[in-house]
């Protein structure tokens, strides 16, 4: 599987947080599950970084009670309170809606726990009876943990463990409706992106569908994620000239897997070589030129 920088899907992620967000937040969290590292940033710079312990299982995105998974998306603090346990908490808004749609759209959900936990996240109020969990959060308790004489980096349920005086330093620098971006940047690009696809209305016969626009000097450039209940999935790029229309380029991930094998589509124009893993990354790397511009619009849903 190819490798994205880390560097590159923050830039990518924080650029969505604009997107998805009313207004600029003076501080923004990322949690990167695959490095095991809580970011703090400052417009767009590096603040502070922070070692950090996961859910038990902790390679695989939450998606249902008890999993012992860390969730992956966007997500927002939505409390901060003492905890006799860990010491700080600070609470985040998982489920969003990507969640609770997406559980639905699978089939994890029947309609009475689908309404259930959309009502919960509407009300920003956790219900233990939501089948996809609830109450978690970034806290204290230490990165490591001894058990049966032996130290384990990821013990939590699902949460993100620090270290107490971390935690402390983090407590007091971030405020409730800080945004908390999580991700696993070992996976591809799809199984990323897949994670800012937001579906106002699940239909079970449609599929999970995102596109994302953007404009280059001479070249408009379109993402489109595509994936149905069979389990097909398809990442889609294709670059137009903007004086014309003429196409320039399109690769089609047929798998989500990040590369492309020989039966998989693979167009070039213009006498010059576009290599898809290369395109994914420019296409990440300039995404930080795109946040003052505004030039991304999310078309899911």
């Amino acid at each position: 599987m190819r490798k994205i920088s880390f560097k590159s899907i923050v830039y990518s992620l924080i650029l969505l947080f604009f997107v998805f967000s009313e207004a600029k937040a003076s501080f923004l969290i990322v949690v990167e599950k695959y490095s095991r590292t809580l970011y703090v940033y400052e417009n767009n710079h590096i603040l502070k970084a922070y070692p950090i312990s996961l859910g038990w299982n902790p390679d695989e995105p939450k998606i249902r009670r008890g999993d012992g998974a860390t969730p992956e998306g966007l997500y927002f603090i939505t409390a901060k309170r003492p905890s006799r346990k860990y010491g700080l908490f600070l609470a985040i808004s998982y489920p969003n809606l990507k969640d609770i749609n997406l559980a639905y759209w699978q089939g994890r959900l029947n309609l009475k726990d689908y309404e259930l936990c959309l009502k919960a996240y509407f009300e920003n109020s956790p219900d233990p009876k939501c089948p996809l969990g609830f109450g978690l959060g970034i806290h204290g308790g230490g990165v490591w943990r001894l058990k049966e004489n032996k130290l384990i980096r990821d013990w939590t349920f699902g949460c993100i463990a620090m270290e107490d005086e971390d935690i402390k330093e983090l407590y007091d620098l971030v405020k409730k409706g800080t945004p908390v971006l999580i991700i696993d940047a070992h996976k591809s690009l799809f199984e990323i992106m897949k994670n800012f696809v937001y579906i106002n209305q699940p239909h079970l016969l449609y599929p999970w569908w995102g596109e994302w626009t953007f404009s280059l000097p001479g070249i408009l450039v379109r993402i489109s994620l595509w994936e149905d209940l069979s389990g097909f999935k398809k990442l889609t790029i294709w670059g137009e000239s903007t004086q014309g229309q003429k196409l320039l380029f399109l690769y089609e991930d047929t798998n989500g897997d990040g590369r492309l094998a020989w039966w998989e589509k693979i167009h070039s124009f213009e006498n010059k070589e576009w290599k898809f893993e290369e395109l994914q990354n420019i296409i990440i790397d300039l995404l930080p030129l795109w946040i003052e511009e505004k030039i991304l619009v999310d078309q899911g849903g």
